[in-house]
């Protein structure tokens, strides 16, 4: 038996994926016990989508060389697990309850942003 026959790299070679801000956030968010109960229980699911999104989302797995499977898995991961920052929380909660806010003119809009 020759050397080469004994590597098992050779015939399944590592996968090499290249960083993802949302995967890597959600791995840090998780435990390792949440994330091996989300490996471990996957399910088969169908979806009809856009041939057009369907398209850009095989172009950038491609070329972050990852499966369909996987990017829009973490794709989909990084959207549920994306929170706002304590500044835009309180934009927000400022923006519900203020009742007095300033309406803007859009029909003035250009002379507004130069008086910026």
């Amino acid at each position: 038996m020759s050397h080469k026959s004994l590597n098992p790299l050779k015939k399944n070679p590592p996968l090499n994926f290249p960083p993802s801000k949302n995967c890597i956030t959600f791995a840090l968010q998780n435990t390792a016990n949440m994330i091996t109960k989300t490996l471990n229980n996957r399910k088969l699911t169908s979806f009809r989508l856009n041939e057009g999104l369907l398209i850009r989302l095989k172009v950038q797995a491609k070329k972050e060389n990852r499966s369909l499977n996987n990017y829009v898995e973490c794709a989909l991961m990084g959207m549920l697990n994306r929170k706002p920052n304590k500044t835009t929380l309180a934009a927000i909660k400022e923006a519900q309850e203020n009742d007095n806010m300033e309406t803007l003119d859009m029909e003035n809009f250009e002379s507004f942003v130069a008086s910026l």
